[in-house]
């Protein structure tokens, strides 16, 4: 999650906001805005209009009281970022089972591109299963597929939901829904939609005939896992990418799924802000020693604001200060993180520092 390029960044974990409330009396979890030169943070709902030439962000966690690196400047505010919590999406790809010609079996080939399995094959995301299912014995006595298209989707779609459900991969699972969107909840459910229309799809008329099954992958959502301040590398489930096909009769044609919904990475992780503020080492406590065991593995007594398990919104921005670095004879460019769980707490800091 790296939303600025400036050379030190800080961070802060906005609990609530402290509104006209004096220094002494700051408590704890509180983020508060100071004028340079007065002791009272800004008032409620304060905006960018309202946001003093020169300030200081100063913060209070633990009983420990943190500030801005430096003064910052309203005019030398840059890069803003307002970035919602945003919640992964698993993909989904769907497709509808028929053909002309009679079908004798389908091969289901699924890819798969998976962050454990990038690097369990060596940064390569070359991965799939291959499902294989013959014709329900219903369809395999007819030689034309009892020449019913719609009774044949049903009963093809229920045979590969069945087949690809039987693996229990750990990345995706097949569901089963109707052409108007209801989904067949398991086995029973898909029995008795299959039952209940197949007289109409049977008969010798086919303008009655019912709507077709549509047959549903969809990747399995990532186990989200805890860490603690022991670990070094901030490793996060991203979710699988799938890539289905289906071809029937040993390839003698092919039945192409449509993509309904993309992969959506989660944004705003409590697993991610802590390995960036272990990055960052934004407070200057006993995480800014990074003290070690003798095998080099950071110890347990480290300090971190954001939590595992928890959902942020974040706000970015960029100051440049007056300080002259000696080296190049630029200015320095300070970054400010401030991630919150609460969405209004959220809306006030987007508001404060949006132009």
């Amino acid at each position: 999650m790296k939303h600025t390029i400036a050379q030190n960044k800080q961070l802060f974990n906005v609990t609530s906001i402290a509104d006209s409330v004096d220094l002494d009396n700051l408590a704890d979890g509180q983020f508060g805005i100071y004028p340079v030169g007065v002791n009272v943070s800004l008032p409620a709902a304060a905006t960018y209009a309202t946001l003093p030439a020169e300030f200081r962000i100063i913060s209070k966690l633990n009983g420990e009281v943190y500030t801005s690196f430096d003064t910052i400047k309203k005019s030398e505010i840059r890069n803003f970022a307002a970035k919602a919590y945003q919640a992964e999406e698993v993909n989904i790809w769907e497709a509808i089972i028929e053909s002309c010609d009679c079908i004798k079996t389908a091969l289901v080939k699924i890819g798969i591109e998976e962050e454990s399995l990038i690097r369990q094959n060596g940064l390569t995301w070359a991965d799939g299963d291959n499902i294989v299912e013959g014709a329900p014995k219903e369809l395999a006595c007819a030689c034309d597929c009892t020449g019913k298209p719609v009774y044949d989707n049903h009963l093809m779609t229920k045979a590969l939901w069945a087949k690809i459900n039987s693996i229990n991969s750990p990345f995706y699972l097949a569901k089963v829904k109707t052409e108007a969107g209801v989904f067949l909840a398991d086995e029973a459910a898909i029995d008795a939609f299959i039952a209940t229309n197949e007289a109409v799809n049977t008969d010798a008329d086919e303008t009655n005939d019912s709507e077709k099954l549509v047959l549903v992958i969809e990747g399995k959502p990532s186990v989200t896992r805890n860490y603690k301040d022991l670990d070094v590398n901030h490793i996060f489930p991203r979710g699988v990418k799938l890539f289905p096909s289906i071809s029937l009769n040993g390839g003698a044609s092919c039945i192409e799924f449509t993509e309904t919904q993309e992969l959506v990475y989660q944004l705003g992780a409590g697993a991610d802000l802590r390995a960036e503020e272990f990055e960052c080492l934004s407070l200057y406590t006993r995480l800014n020693h990074y003290p070690q065991l003798h095998d080099g593995i950071a110890t347990e007594d480290l300090i971190y604001q954001f939590e595992n398990g928890k959902e942020y919104s974040t706000v970015d921005f960029e100051f440049y200060t007056d300080k002259v670095n000696k080296n190049d004879g630029d200015k320095r460019s300070f970054g400010v993180m401030l991630g919150t769980e609460t969405p209004a707490v959220f809306a006030a800091l987007s508001a404060l520092f949006n132009a």
